[in-house]
């Protein structure tokens, strides 16, 4: 399974966690338009969602974003 420890820590801080995975994922290619519509996604995920939930949806938005997507 996917370990998203460090990622739950930073689910607080949507900004913080996108610009995270936007260099782990992407190598630092996302778009600041796709940065922005995934960021404003996880912010408004209703309040019970869980941390592991929160991280798991950014990784999926970051991951099949075309950035993501993209083999370099």
């Amino acid at each position: 399974t996917l370990d998203l420890t460090y990622e739950q820590t930073l689910v607080n801080d949507p900004a913080a966690l996108v610009d995270h995975l936007n260099l782990i994922l992407c190598g630092g290619n996302l778009p600041a338009v796709t940065r922005t519509r995934i960021v404003t996604a996880l912010a408004s995920l209703i309040p019970q969602t869980s941390a592991l939930e929160k991280a798991r949806t950014a990784v999926l938005l970051v991951a099949t974003s075309p950035a993501g997507a993209t083999q370099k």
